[in-house]
């Protein structure tokens, strides 16, 4: 098996779809959506299907109308697998690919590189110091915040969050812990125009707004080159082409963004580098001050508390996740894949339109969530967590 740094550098600003679309007045229905902003981080499953795609080039497998024999269909299903991800699918195989890791950022400064993931969403942004420190349960005299739900639970809140302030939205440094500020990593590129109707000719109603990122390369700041990246595990064979020294230029995302690829042979995990966060994610323990007979104050444990914390989008049931976490501080995203059938089932379509939308949408969590849960529950959530073919090409992993 082959390990490889994967690095994307954009080649100008990049957009990477969501859920929300341009939906414009038609004289029926009233204007829903006339701005469109790009997500930060493409999709696991786009990483997927690029890497697919560059598996075939790579093996001169590629045919502009798709038309290939049965023979050559053989083999391109040997090489990158049937079918595109299938969440309702159970198992899924991609040919030689065995994982992708979650798509993180590269900033290399001076033949260094820090490797950048989105900061647990319990950090403490009212704190002085420049690295990653989570919300507090207690202060120093055992005092905790504790509130009813509708289920008639009580729950321990962070008692140092300002909901003024909100959530941090940086980034993070996975070995030092050290915080760099979203500004410092991403630019927005807008644009505004109006939708031309039939004979291009101006309609009513028709603004639109539409929102890309670049990377930021401000002089004031420390000029680093920054990347896309992830990792890449594949079953290359021996005597064959490999992905060694392998550069090209990709689609990747919406409205014409395109990115510089290359492959660097590693023997590290994703999870070798994170030391920092890693140390300060120890399980914790939430305590009450009580009074004793003595008329003294001491604190009393009351609940062991494990924290999850999630290196990628992730998806979890629903019943599994109301049951079973006890406190959790995150965001939820949209999830819908596109999706390509196989040959067999396509043959007379050309490659652009074997591409379909699927029907389903679901919710994940989004990277940087932080999941809180006593022991039995722990175990339960992280077993609906752990699930293979999720981990696969990069989701539901988690530390």
């Amino acid at each position: 098996m082959s390990r490889y740094l994967v690095k994307l550098k954009p080649i100008d600003s990049f957009f990477f779809g969501g859920e929300k679309v341009f939906d414009f007045y038609d004289g029926k229905k009233p204007l829903k959506n006339n701005i469109v902003k790009s997500r930060e981080f493409p999709q696991q499953t786009s990483i997927l299907g690029m890497i697919r795609k560059e598996i075939l080039v790579l093996n001169s497998c590629i045919k502009e109308k798709w038309d290939y024999s049965k023979e050559q269909q053989k083999e391109n299903d040997r090489l990158i697998g049937e079918r595109s991800f299938n969440i309702a699918d159970e198992n899924q195989d991609f040919g030689i690919i065995n994982s992708v890791s979650p798509v993180f950022i590269i900033e290399e400064t001076k033949g260094s590189d820090k490797f950048l993931i989105k900061i647990p969403k319990d950090h403490n942004v009212n704190n002085s110091h420049d690295k990653y420190i989570p919300f507090k349960f207690n202060d120093d005299k055992g005092n905790c915040l504790k509130v009813k739900t509708n289920l008639a639970e009580e729950v321990y809140l962070p008692i140092d969050f300002e909901a003024k302030k909100g959530l941090s939205e940086d980034f993070m440094d996975i070995k030092t812990g050290e915080i760099v500020s979203k500004n410092k990593i991403f630019i927005k590129d807008c644009s505004i125009g109006i939708k031309l109707g039939e004979n291009h000719k101006t309609e009513n109603n028709s603004l639109f707004r539409l929102e890309k990122y670049k990377f930021n390369y401000d002089s004031n700041y420390e000029r680093a080159d920054k990347f896309f990246a992830f990792i890449l595990d594949i079953e290359e064979e021996e005597g064959k082409i490999t992905f060694e020294n392998y550069k090209n230029i990709v689609a990747l995302g919406g409205e014409g963004s395109h990115f510089f690829i290359s492959f660097e042979k590693i023997n590290f995990d994703i999870k070798d580098k994170i030391d920092f966060i890693n140390k300060a994610k120890n399980d914790f323990t939430i305590k009450e001050r009580i009074s004793v007979t003595t008329n003294k104050e001491e604190i009393k444990e009351i609940k062991r508390v494990y924290k999850i914390i999630l290196l990628s989008d992730t998806y979890i049931s629903k019943d599994i996740y109301e049951k079973n976490c006890n406190y959790s501080i995150s965001t939820k995203i949209d999830f819908r894949s596109l999706r390509s059938e196989n040959y067999n089932i396509l043959k007379d379509k050309n490659y652009y339109k074997r591409f379909e939308r699927s029907e389903s949408r679901y919710s994940f969590i989004e990277k940087g969530s932080v999941l809180f849960a006593t022991k039995d529950n722990y175990n339960t959530l992280i077993k609906n967590i752990s699930n293979s073919k999720f981990q696969k090409i990069g989701y539901n992993i988690f530390i």
